[in-house]
């Protein structure tokens, strides 16, 4: 039956914990999945911005590979972390009162530049005679947004689905 299991899983920041990452690698399966930005995920990536070497990662995004090892992690693991440059059009959202959701429009101006930010853990290995920041990183970026969208399918279909409510029979 191992020969049926998948090969890769990937998931969001719900699933980069030890215990997922360790099952996992039991059965002899690779994983990639989104971080939470905690403390130190953040901490890792205020580091890596002041390294050079970033990779083109593809749509907008630039990468490079880190290591790191979380709490609750027996052991430190492959994180490859990604930025890109927001463009104009950057919305807030704010809770007012009453959970009424208050909107406003970030400006940024010429002198201020935002970004937004990932880390991905991986158990993937780098290719034999690879650089410390080659083209995996590429690769892994795109395995991961190949992920959303497999699962923007599932969701449409359950959306729409759910949407129209049962049909009747006229």
């Amino acid at each position: 039956m191992a020969d049926l299991w998948p090969k890769l899983l990937r998931g969001d920041s719900g699933f980069g914990s030890e215990g997922v990452m360790r099952e996992a690698e039991q059965r002899g399966i690779d994983y990639l999945f989104n971080l939470r930005l905690t403390k130190n995920v953040k901490r890792l990536i205020d580091l890596a911005l002041t390294k050079s070497g970033w990779m083109k990662a593809g749509h907008g995004y630039e990468g490079r590979e880190e290591r790191l090892r979380l709490d609750g992690w027996s052991r430190e693991c492959r994180v490859v972390v990604l930025h890109r440059r927001l463009k104009d059009g950057v919305m807030a959202v704010t809770k007012g009162s009453s959970d009424q959701l208050l909107l406003s429009f970030a400006e940024v101006g010429s002198n201020r530049e935002m970004y937004e930010y990932a880390g991905l853990v991986t158990s993937l290995a780098k290719p034999v005679g690879s650089t410390p920041n080659g083209v995996e990183v590429r690769s892994i970026a795109q395995l991961y947004r190949d992920r959303a969208d497999c699962e923007n399918v599932f969701n449409e279909l359950k959306n729409q689905c759910a949407g129209s409510g049962p049909r009747r029979r006229i």
